[in-house]
Order: structure tokens, then C-alpha cells, then sequence
């Protein structure tokens, strides 16, 4: 006679049967995935987060898989692996969420599914990636120095760094308001009564001017004062100059005492540089660059880089900078500087490269501001003629040139967004 045998119940994917079943049939218990959230729920792209999801009744060293899911686009931007039992944990630093060039939201939202054992549960609570939010333009301000000696005897050089910084529509804006003011350079000569052979005849010193092709000096000796021929040829005295403006009524010496004796020429200059100058500027710095963030995980360049908007303007009352246009009879080559813009230089780097020192770049020309630290074996520089900091002023802007500005973006960035980035100029 055969022997009863107890059926054995089907097996099932479905749940687990108790350690600690006593009973024929074992009651199966269902495998569940209770909870899916994001840690934290805010974070922008590149930051670390983790999706994590608890389970109840499932096998030990159960394979899981989570996909997470831009809300608004549909797109997928991770597929992640784990294994667990009771919980599972997908760390993820957020990549691939990239935000359009034009009317950017403020944050996408990012939705996270686990899957495991024939399981599935999503997240109630969306992960928010935000992007940097849109300011407007803050101002920098920083004294920048040049250590190294740049010629004998000439010193050291330092200046004032200054623009605004802000962000809108996805691109870093940097804007310099500069404010003109016209401004003259008259000549004056100290006379020698040793002087051979016969001497000035003279004494003291004298405002000096070219008419036609004689030079003359102010005789404030004749009655009335006028022009009168120098005593000697102009090349045997040193010609020192000194700068003039306008303030309504005279020609008074700018931050001095000393009045130019008649009006100076209004130059047309003065109008057609400045719209010259600022074309320059432009096509020199205006979007070349791109900010992009160190050690950002994204293959996807835009998730971490902006590009860089660098924009000037003419201001008559007021600005960032105090920029005066020089106009000068007797132009030789005078050295401009970020404060002088003279206008008989028409060399079309002149505006761009003042406007670079504005952003914080060095010269890059033996005798000039140079960086102290930028050269090879600790010497001051780097010297490249063809470049717009160079000696031949070339429109050619390169990235170092903005690493002093960089270095003020960044502390600005860190301050919006509550993080400690870290930045690089790229070409764009």
C-alpha cells in the first residue's frame, strides 16, 4: 500500500517563505519595496546625491536596479545597480540635466524608480536640479600689483581691477561701464639761462605749442601776454607735458592749480575713438570664453559650462572706470595707460588692451605691468608679443588673461549657489 505524500506547493517569485514556519503549507510573504526617496531633494548638477529604497521580505544580495528621469523632458539620465535585502542605495552625482541656452527653468525635476524582485516603487518627492539662478550684474572691485620690476628705475605697477558680474539666460555677464571724459595734454619747457651760446634769456618755464612749423612759448612777460617764437630750437629742451579739462569756463591742469592760456581744439577725435574703441573691445573679449566648472562629472559639457559675456559701454556722468580721452598736438607715441587713452593712437588693440587691465590682465611686454607669478623658474611673466596684453596688440585674447577674473567670478558663484566650485576659461 503507498504511502500519502504531502503535495509541495508551487514556487513563486512573488515572496519568500518564513524561517519560522511551522505549518503545511507555509503562508508565502509578499516581497515589497515600501519607500523611494532622494538625498538630499535639492542639489544642482554635478552635486552628489543618492536615491534610496527600503524592502521588506526580500532574499538577501538582491539584484536592483533604479532609472532616473528628467520630469518635464521624459529623458533618461542614469540607469544605476545595486544589491541589498532591506535597503538599497544608488549614489549618483547628478550629470546629463543640462538646461536650455534660452528661458531656462529655474530646476528640473528628477523622478527616481527602483526595481527588484519583480518590485517596483518610485519617488513621491521629485529631486529638484537647479541651475544657477539669474542675478544681476554685482560689483568687483580689487587692486591688482605687479611685483616684479618691470625696467630699471620704473617701479612697480598696480591698478584697480573693476567690472560687474551677474548671470541670466545661462551665460556669465560681465559688464564695464566707463565713464569718458575728454581731456587735452599741453606741453611746457623749463628755460636755461647758462644754456650756449647765447641763452634763453629767460627764466623759470613756459607753456609751449607747434604753429605750423615754428614752436612757441606763452610770454606772459609781453603786454597782453602772448605766443611768441621759442629762443631756441624745440629738440634742445626736454618737452614735459601736463594734462588739461574743461571745467565750463577754463582749461585747468587736471588735479592742479595751472591754466592753459587759450581754448583747446574740440577734437572730432574724441567721438569717432570711442565708438572705435568700443567696437575693438568687443570683437577682442566678447564671447570667446567659456566658464566651465572643475571635476564635473557630466559628458555633457553644457551641464557644467557657460558661456561668457563681456560687454563695455560709454558713460558721460558716471561708470565703473573713469577713462579720459587724451587729445594731444604734438603726439610721439605717448603711452597710454587704463586711465589715458590717447587719441592719436590708432592702433586698434589700444581700447581692447586698457579694457583687458579692467578685467584684471597683465601686461605681457618687457617693461610692462607684468604677472608676478606667470613666468618660468619664478621670473615675472609670461612675454608674448602677439597677444592682446603684448607688445604688438594683436585682437587675440587668451584664456590666462582672465584668470584674475575668474578668481572673482568664482567667489561670486560660490556665494549664489552655497557651493565650493572650483573654475576654468576655456575657448569656446
Amino acid at each position: 500500500m503507498s504511502q500519502d505524500k504531502t503535495p509541495t506547493p508551487p514556487a513563486s517569485n512573488s515572496g519568500t517563505t518564513p524561517a519560522s514556519c511551522t505549518t503545511q503549507p507555509c503562508p508565502l510573504k509578499k516581497k515589497k519595496l515600501l519607500k523611494v526617496e532622494w538625498s538630499p531633494v535639492e542639489a544642482m548638477c554635478g552635486d552628489p546625491v543618492a536615491l534610496t529604497a527600503s524592502a521588506e521580505n526580500m532574499d538577501a544580495n538582491t539584484a536592483a536596479t533604479a532609472q532616473a528621469t528628467v520630469t518635464q523632458t521624459s529623458k533618461l539620465v542614469a540607469t544605476l545597480q545595486a544589491n541589498g535585502q532591506d535597503s538599497f542605495v544608488f549614489p549618483w552625482e547628478v550629470k546629463e540635466v543640462v538646461f536650455p541656452a534660452t528661458s531656462p527653468p529655474d530646476k528640473y525635476e528628477v523622478k527616481g524608480k527602483v526595481s527588484a524582485a519583480g518590485e517596483s516603487a518610485e519617488t513621491v518627492v521629485p529631486l529638484a536640479v537647479k541651475r544657477i539662478p539669474d542675478k544681476d550684474p554685482e560689483a568687483v572691485s580689487l587692486s591688482i600689483v605687479s611685483t616684479a620690476v618691470p625696467a630699471p628705475g620704473t617701479g612697480n605697477y598696480a591698478w584697480e581691477m573693476k567690472f560687474r558680474v551677474g548671470f541670466k539666460q545661462g551665460e556669465v555677464t560681465t559688464e564695464i561701464t566707463m565713464q569718458f571724459k575728454k581731456a587735452w595734454k599741453g606741453y611746457w619747457v623749463s628755460f636755461d639761462p647758462a644754456a650756449a651760446p647765447a641763452g634763453d634769456g629767460k627764466s623759470g618755464w613756459a607753456f609751449v605749442k607747434k604753429e605750423g612749423a615754428q614752436w612757441k612759448y606763452w610770454n606772459e612777460a609781453a603786454t597782453p601776454a602772448a605766443w611768441a617764437d621759442l629762443p631756441r630750437a624745440v629738440g634742445s629742451y626736454t618737452l614735459n607735458g601736463m594734462f588739461f579739462v574743461f571745467d565750463g569756463t577754463h582749461y585747468m591742469q587736471r588735479g592742479g592749480s595751472a591754466q592753459w592760456p587759450e581754448a583747446f581744439p574740440d577734437s572730432p577725435d574724441f567721438a569717432s575713438r570711442k565708438t572705435h574703441w568700443l567696437g575693438k573691445i568687443h570683437e577682442t573679449w566678447d564671447g570667446r570664453f567659456q566658464l566651465h566648472r572643475k571635476l564635473c562629472p557630466s559628458t555633457d559639457h553644457k551641464c557644467c559650462t557657460w558661456p561668457i559675456k563681456i560687454r563695455g559701454e560709454w558713460a558721460e556722468d558716471a561708470g565703473d572706470k573713469l577713462v579720459y580721452g587724451i587729445w594731444t598736438q604734438a603726439y610721439q607715441n605717448e603711452r597710454s595707460n587704463a586711465s589715458d587713452w590717447y587719441l592719436g593712437d590708432q592702433r586698434d588693440g589700444l581700447g581692447p588692451h586698457e579694457f583687458g587691465h579692467l578685467l584684471g590682465a597683465y601686461d605681457e611686454y618687457t617693461g610692462g605691468a607684468l604677472d608676478p607669478t606667470g613666468g618660468t623658474g619664478g621670473t615675472p611673466g609670461p612675454i608674448e608679443p602677439n597677444c592682446i596684453m603684448g607688445q604688438n596688440l594683436p585682437l587675440t585674447a587668451k584664456e590666462r588673461h582672465l584668470n584674475n577674473w575668474r578668481d572673482e567670478v568664482k567667489k561670486k558663484i560660490n556665494a549664489w549657489t552655497s557651493h565650493t566650485w572650483d573654475f576654468e576659461v576655456k575657448p569656446r
